[in-house]
């Protein structure tokens, strides 16, 4: 299997496509889940959980007003 992909089967390859941003590093288990930094979710590391923003072009950062008191 080729670095970077998952689920080989007759048809090749699947890609990862892992966020750069959200993503510890571009490869996948072979169900084609990425490892995902701190406070990041999703197949690909592409969500922000609640109270975060910013993906899919920057990483998670919390909200100020979600934390305010």
């Amino acid at each position: 299997m080729k670095t970077n992909t998952f689920a080989f089967g007759p048809q090749g390859c699947r890609k990862c496509e892992c966020n750069s941003y959200g993503s510890a590093n571009m490869q996948c288990s072979e169900s084609g889940q990425c490892s995902c930094l701190a406070n990041v979710t999703g197949l690909q590391c592409t969500q922000c959980p609640l109270g975060f923003y910013g993906l899919p072009a920057n990483p998670c950062q919390g909200s100020k007003e979600f934390f305010d008191i």
